[in-house]
């Protein structure tokens, strides 16, 4: 499926994060209200998650834009995902709900689930690229003032679909 122009197809960091917003939510049961991006810059609830896509370098080789374009571009990158969970470690109890999210993250994010691995048969939460490696990377966690903080990292590599960039 096309994207509407070039600029929609290079938001790498929007759409990873938009579509992990999507099954993250299902999947731990918080509201989206509660998942951030990284430019989000509302206030912030507590427990939250939020998202951070960084891009990496590009991986040879270099292939055409599109089918049948003699321009060849670089489709292939490396990327990686932080899930920061956030809870405020002040509240009793909240150290059982902090590792329930901890735990459904991890499970959304395993190679067989509904995530950004999901075959292209669902390509609605990512129409412009498909996955090709995902694996966990680490997990840190810190206590910062009264906020319980755990960070789960991705390792990410991901195509450029032949058909997500306009032909015209």
């Amino acid at each position: 499926m096309p994207a509407p122009n070039d600029e929609t197809v290079l938001n790498f960091e929007t759409n990873f994060e938009t579509a992990a917003t999507t099954f993250l939510a299902t999947d731990t049961g918080l509201a989206a209200s509660s998942i951030y991006a990284t430019l989000d810059q509302d206030t912030f609830v507590v427990p939250r998650i939020e998202l951070m896509f960084e891009v990496g370098e590009a991986l040879d080789p270099t292939l055409p834009k599109f089918s049948g374009s003699s321009a060849l571009e670089y489709l292939q990158h490396r990327g990686t995902l932080t899930i920061r969970i956030v809870s405020d470690a002040s509240i009793s109890g909240t150290e059982a709900n902090h590792r329930t999210i901890r735990s459904k993250v991890r499970k959304s994010m395993l190679l067989n689930s509904l995530n950004f691995t999901t075959p292209d048969g669902d390509s609605t939460i990512l129409p412009y690229y498909s996955v090709q490696y995902m694996r966990p990377t680490g997990t840190n966690y810190e206590i910062d003032g009264d906020l319980a903080v755990s960070n789960l990292t991705y390792s990410i590599v991901f195509s450029i679909k032949d058909d997500a960039f306009p032909t015209s």
